[in-house]
């Protein structure tokens, strides 16, 4: 029995998201970001989710993932964690002027990568391979190991 490699599904779009990834994680290097702190930061800042149980949902990770981000880039004073009114356990989070400035920049550096991986297709093709994609994914909800 044969199996065509190339033709499947699977690898093309592991092949495809690889190269999303390393030339998106190229652009972030610079600014001393990861593609999960990123998010985080695109959550906070863009989309105000101040809790990290939301920005978990948001991003499709586990807690444990967003809590590391989120130490890392309070370390560098890209976001400020409060203790929430009412629950001394619980903590708000909200970008910081420094976080800003370095979303703006990543906001740039991802639609740069954008441009790069979609150039080759027509804006119909492009609409059409993100309606799938968003499709398949839609199928397979829950929290993802990694980002």
């Amino acid at each position: 029995m044969s199996y065509d490699l190339h033709a499947s599904l699977g690898y093309q779009l592991s092949r495809l998201a690889r190269a999303v990834e390393r030339g998106f994680e190229a652009r972030l290097e610079p600014l001393e970001l990861t593609r999960l702190q990123w998010c985080v930061l695109l959550g906070v800042g863009q989309e105000g989710i101040g809790q990290p149980s939301g920005l978990s949902d948001f991003i499709g990770v586990d807690r444990a993932a967003i809590s590391r981000a989120l130490n890392v880039l309070e370390g560098q004073g890209r976001v400020v964690r409060t203790a929430s009114n009412g629950d001394g356990r619980a903590r708000d989070v909200a970008i910081t002027a420094a976080g800003r400035a370095v979303l703006d920049e990543a906001v740039a550096a991802a639609r740069a990568n954008a441009e790069d991986m979609t150039r080759d297709l027509d804006p119909c093709s492009r609409d059409r391979l993100l309606a799938l994609l968003t499709e398949l994914n839609a199928a397979r909800p829950g929290p993802l190991k990694g980002l």
